[in-house]
């Protein structure tokens, strides 16, 4: 039998593991989003790039240098860091933000809709307070991918690399667009977004949660009876891969359009 003292600690784990995960992934999926679009704009771009000198000056196709499908794959393959390896820092990272926020709410305290966007908010604000960079999360510090990571990649048949490690180290033209992804992903017009993003997932969250207040008939609910339904949220998040609902919101976002844009049209050499 557990005495009060315990089963009070045991709740306030709970209250704050339910946040970790729902925060964790609400944001992961947020940054998977943008990485995927910035490195397939990234991409297109080099590819049309590449393309259109080599039409320009009536190169034979055997001869021409554009980027191979192999190098396209293994450049994609890099966004399998942020679920694989990336996470565990960003999972790690959220519970201290949201230990700081919820360590001072106590269970008993009631909490409104409105009160859930403000934690959800508070929990992005201390991360993005804390971390260093986001590209910690996204992308591997040095030039290589594991072979566990290159075949987990739907994008590349891992049969193809007998090395533990695909090193890019002496691929000028590869260490070039990741660095040009590295920049862009760090820059102050990514957060911006991110921001963004985050905070559309979030208001797609507390609409969830306003039809569980609007069944119980109240506008306040205490934050124990709320743990069990944020821990749920996580997963509505990350249901139906093929048609989310909340990376749905956040595609058709006329901001994030023309950021993917910008990168599209501009390269590094246009974002800060």
């Amino acid at each position: 039998m557990l005495s009060a003292k315990e089963k009070l600690e045991l709740w306030e784990n709970l209250k704050i593991l339910s946040f970790t995960r729902a925060f964790s992934s609400l944001c992961s999926l947020s940054l998977m989003v943008l990485l995927m679009r910035v490195q397939m704009n990234v991409l297109a771009r080099h590819v049309y790039i590449n393309t259109a000198r080599d039409i320009s000056v009536m190169r034979p196709v055997d001869q021409r240098g554009g980027l191979s499908m192999k190098f396209q794959q293994s450049y994609l393959a890099f966004a399998e860091y942020l679920p694989h390896e990336g996470l565990h820092k960003l999972i790690k990272d959220i519970k201290s933000a949201v230990e700081e926020v919820l360590g001072v709410k106590t269970l008993r305290e009631s909490c409104s809709v409105e009160d859930l966007r403000q934690i959800f908010a508070s929990i992005m604000k201390g991360l993005r307070f804390n971390k260093t960079t986001w590209l910690v999360y996204m992308l591997p510090r040095e030039m290589k991918l594991s072979f566990e990571l290159l075949s987990k990649s739907m994008s590349v048949d891992g049969t193809a690399y007998a090395n533990e490690y695909l090193s890019f180290q002496n691929d000028e033209r590869m260490q070039h667009i990741l660095e040009e992804t590295r920049a862009i992903l760090d820059s102050k017009e990514f957060e911006e977004i991110l921001v963004l993003s985050v905070a559309i997932m979030i208001d797609q969250v507390a609409v969830g949660f306003e039809d569980l207040y609007q069944g119980w008939k109240t506008t306040s609910i205490p934050l124990a009876k709320l743990i069990p339904h944020v821990a749920h949220s996580a997963e509505s998040l990350l249901d139906q891969p093929d048609n989310n609902r909340f990376i749905q919101n956040v595609i058709n976002n006329p901001e994030l359009q023309s950021f993917c844009a910008m990168v599209y049209a501009a390269g590094e050499h246009q974002i800060d």
